[in-house]
């Protein structure tokens, strides 16, 4: 009789520990009131930019159907001078507000376990991007490497539209137009 009482604590407690251990853990690293609101203020601020990307695109003209590389090429630094024009007061900070600076560096150290944290540091402080400036309003150049973001960390951070990504330059942490290849903002050392 005591093995059968043996086994059924033993199965009650797996039953708790397989339902109530996951609740506990996802309420724990659950997004705080706070940290929403400061992630609905970033996406709209991301929003806001794409805004007024599309109205600096009205004003150039458009790529044709079956555009040459050339072309395409023409387009991008069309479109990149547009941009500049409309933002010619944008600076860093705009969007990375200090609330989402802080939100951003809390999300990326402690979305990775030290020795995870540790490999992408290693891959991202290795990769060829030192010589890209940090300027908002300033094109990433496209000779540079452009390191994927892990999709765990990217699972994590506020959604942006698809005209944005995010990329990590040095310890730095950059938001950039897919596009037009401009640094829309910038936050200095991300990487704990």
């Amino acid at each position: 009789m005591k093995s059968v009482k043996n086994y059924y604590n033993l199965f009650i407690s797996s039953i708790i520990s397989i339902t109530i251990l996951p609740m506990f853990i996802l309420a724990q690293n659950a997004p705080s009131a706070q940290d929403k609101k400061v992630s609905a203020d970033f996406e709209k601020q991301a929003k806001e930019y794409i805004k007024i990307r599309e109205k600096a695109a009205s004003s150039i003209t458009k790529i044709p159907d079956k555009a040459t590389a050339e072309q395409i090429e023409e387009h991008k630094l069309n479109l990149q001078k547009a941009v500049q024009t409309v933002r010619t007061n944008a600076k860093q900070g705009d969007i990375f507000t200090p609330e989402a600076t802080e939100m951003f560096r809390r999300i990326i150290k402690f979305e990775f376990e030290p020795q995870e944290r540790a490999d992408l540091r290693k891959k991202i402080l290795t990769a060829e991007v030192k010589t890209i400036p940090l300027k908002v309003n300033f094109p990433y150049p496209s000779e540079k490497e452009q390191l994927e973001m892990p999709p765990t960390l990217l699972l994590a951070l506020p959604q942006l539209p698809k005209e944005l990504w995010y990329r990590f330059v040095g310890s730095n942490f950059l938001l950039v137009d897919k596009e037009n290849g401009l640094i829309i903002d910038f936050i200095t050392n991300t990487l704990p």
